[in-house]
């Protein structure tokens, strides 16, 4: 259900996207008639289009990676570290509280610095929005861009803090700079709140300072002028403290531009594929998210449901009765003879026969039962829409004959059985655990019994019967 409303979500922020392409289309084209006004304010107003088009690049998937970081960060701090060392495509990132508690962090250093992304993190809580800060060196002595995404888990807000490549902005922001640019001998750059270079129009080394004494300087004093012999503008990119700086000689600034529709084209263009790619990497955030939740909730040996999925979907089919009526029970399934398989044979056999078992397990069972791999050698099947005992009683049988037929394994032929214990709901079944308890229990009298039998306990009454 998560995955699937997750899903709707991207295709509402796809078309969320081609909407606002359209809107900036229709922007620049409204603005073609102006392409003859003064020129330097052209230059300066290219420069603020630019950082307003940073900023919704760099903010196209906020929806995405918010989900995202919601499904894979919404637990405790253990599950939270858990899952910071499990990303493979994340080694630099911290979770923590609006408030500055550290949840996770990998590597671990990161914990003792948690002031140096307060900043940042203040500014995703006060936004509600994904936003990104200034470059860091790594540990390797490489130059990361910080990214925040604040969420919502546990009825608290939260701000998950990772770092990019510096090369990663510069990759898709070089198209939409030069075409926003528009002047052959003009550069475009971004800049971060300290003056070092995260993006560019052409060649030259990032993470360093603007080339050019005269422009660094100059940009001490004011946002647009001259700086020796070119004119410079500088526009801000909201919601970061990044800025779009342009420079051009001021021959080429003053001498006939390209004409207005194909400038408009060329940045519309750009624009474009930023977002498309901004979309396309949340989508991929998606696909991990969607990933991660589904190993979160099933088993990795067999595929099947774990405890956690099947308790809710217990509590869900509770509710349900509790609401609309009919019966329900729990079966508990505890091989016999597993383990003299597991150890003569070695625990790959044994692997194997406990794949076996849940692909006969899931054949045998009822259209709408779920079954579950408990722990070991042990199964679960919630049995919904039930006429009474002598239902669940077939069903128990049914997989208890289906178990014990044969196995081949690596040219081996073995045999085990099963106890199963089975807990029909009563009014008095208060929730999931306490029913699973109670199949728990018949299980092991099932056993104590002598092993290959099924017995019954009744929820109203706690008593166990064959």
């Amino acid at each position: 259900m998560r995955i699937r409303g997750s899903s709707v979500t991207l295709a509402l922020s796809s078309v969320s996207a081609l909407a606002l392409i359209a809107l900036v289309a229709a922007y620049l084209i409204h603005t073609d008639s102006a392409s003859g006004d003064r020129l330097r304010g052209e230059f300066a107003q290219r420069a603020a289009v630019a950082g307003q088009l940073t900023s919704d690049a760099v903010t196209a998937s906020n929806e995405q990676n918010r989900i995202s970081t919601e499904h894979t960060f919404s637990g405790d701090a253990a599950s939270v570290q858990a899952a910071l060392e499990k990303d493979p495509t994340t080694t630099y990132a911290i979770v923590m509280t609006a408030g500055g508690a550290v949840l996770g962090a990998r590597p671990a250093l990161l914990r003792e610095i948690p002031e140096q992304f307060a900043p940042l993190r203040e500014l995703a809580v006060r936004r509600s929005v994904m936003v990104f800060g200034d470059l860091v060196r790594d540990r390797d002595g490489t130059w990361k861009l910080l990214l925040a995404v604040p969420y919502e888990a546990r009825g608290q807000k939260r701000v998950w803090i990772a770092a990019m490549p510096a090369a990663m902005l510069d990759t898709f922001a070089e198209g939409y700079l030069r075409s926003s640019l528009g002047i052959a001998e003009g550069r475009a750059y971004i800049i971060d709140s300290h003056g070092l270079l995260l993006a560019r129009s052409g060649d030259g080394e990032l993470s360093g300072p603007l080339p050019g004494r005269h422009l660094v300087a100059a940009l001490r004093t004011a946002g647009s002028g001259t700086a020796g012999a070119d004119y410079y503008v500088s526009a801000p990119v909201p919601g970061t403290g990044w800025r779009v700086v342009f420079t051009a000689p001021e021959k080429a600034l003053l001498a006939p531009v390209q004409p207005a529709r194909r400038l408009a084209w060329q940045m519309f263009g750009g624009f474009a594929l930023a977002v498309l790619c901004m979309v396309a990497l949340g989508a991929t955030a998606l696909a991990r998210s969607a990933r991660l939740a589904h190993e979160r909730l099933h088993d990795a040996l067999t595929g099947m449901p774990n405890r956690t999925l099947f308790l809710e979907r217990v509590e869900r089919a509770l509710a349900e009765r509790r609401r609309h009526g009919g019966e329900l029970a729990v079966l508990f399934l505890d091989l016999d003879g597993f383990k003299p398989v597991n150890d003569v044979h070695g625990h790959a056999a044994g692997d194997s026969l406990l794949q076996a078992v849940a692909r006969r397990l899931r054949e045998s069972a009822r259209p709408g039962d779920v079954v579950c791999r408990f722990g070991g050698d042990e199964f679960l099947v919630l049995c919904r829409g039930l006429a009474g005992k002598a239902d669940a009683l077939a069903v128990a049988r049914r997989l208890a004959e289906r178990v014990g037929e044969p196995y081949e394994l690596a040219g081996h032929t073995v045999r085990v059985g099963s106890s199963i214990g089975v807990a029909v709901a009563g009014p008095a079944t208060a929730d999931a655990t306490s029913l699973i308890h109670d199949a728990d229990q018949a299980m092991y009298a099932a056993k104590h019994s002598g092993r290959g039998r099924i017995e019954v306990v009744h929820a109203l009454t706690a008593t166990i019967g064959k």
